[in-house]
């Protein structure tokens, strides 16, 4: 059984970064990850193709993967040396889905249909076609998505990512767009919108493999938004570069 697999290489999608390929990879397909929120999840990752991610980040080229994502180099949970560089490194050396033969492919169909899969482990999924996740998209045990780009994305996203938000005007603005929001506020005492609820996990320890909450407009019978308390070493960035300026 394969445990990563190239979904996608090609410019990015999103707006002004045509210019920067970038490769779509999925990984933890005979292994899921160990992450203790989310539970073991198959994870999808968005990087850029000729730039590791701390270069990528450091020269400006992330933006092809990250958009306009406030969190960009300035607190973002994704740690680059034991998550995103051995994912990037091993690009030239992980196959690609449009390669594999006919039985690797139905293995790994079979596989997926049991399993939590995590789009944008690193990287907003938006920065590739939505087509690029189509074996995700039909065959999983549950999806979990979230994208900074819900300005400008597609309403097709709105069916499979929430709007990921760090205010209450840009929860509200998504939400009449149309749009299920995730935000992230800065302590427990932070106001929480009545069609809005805690993280599971954060109140019951309740996994996103077991919640599934956050899947867009397949959650709505849920609720509207999801909150979440910005936390560990990153938080004192998140007040930084995130909360609204008094």
């Amino acid at each position: 059984m394969l445990s990563n697999v190239i979904l996608y290489e090609g410019p990015s999608a999103l707006p002004n970064q045509h210019s920067t390929n970038i490769t779509v990879v999925m990984t933890g397909i005979d292994r899921p990850s160990a992450n203790i929120k989310t539970g073991p999840v198959a994870q999808v990752w968005i990087l850029v193709t000729d730039a590791s991610p701390i270069d990528a980040e450091r020269n400006g080229d992330s933006k092809a993967i990250c958009g306009d994502c406030p969190l960009q180099g300035n607190g973002c949970y994704v740690r680059h040396i034991h998550g995103t560089n051995p994912v990037w490194k091993a690009l030239p050396k992980t196959p690609k889905l449009q390669n594999l033969s006919a039985k690797e492919h139905k293995e790994i169909v079979l596989r997926l249909r049991s399993m939590h899969i995590r789009l944008g482990a690193y990287g907003d999924p938006v920065a590739a076609p939505l087509e690029s996740y189509r074996i995700c998209l039909d065959n999983n045990h549950g999806i979990t998505g979230y994208t900074h780009q819900w300005r400008t994305a597609h309403d097709d996203w709105k069916n499979i990512c929430m709007a990921s938000v760090e205010t209450l005007d840009d929860a509200q603005q998504a939400q009449r767009m149309g749009w299920r929001t995730y935000r992230v506020r800065a302590t427990p005492e932070a106001p929480v919108l009545p069609n809005e609820a805690v993280c599971p996990y954060e109140t019951i320890k309740l996994r996103c493999i077991d919640c599934k909450a956050c899947n867009g407009h397949q959650g709505r019978q849920i609720t509207t938004g999801i909150v979440a308390t910005a936390h560990g070493s990153q938080r004192k960035k998140f007040l930084i570069h995130c909360e609204p300026k008094k």
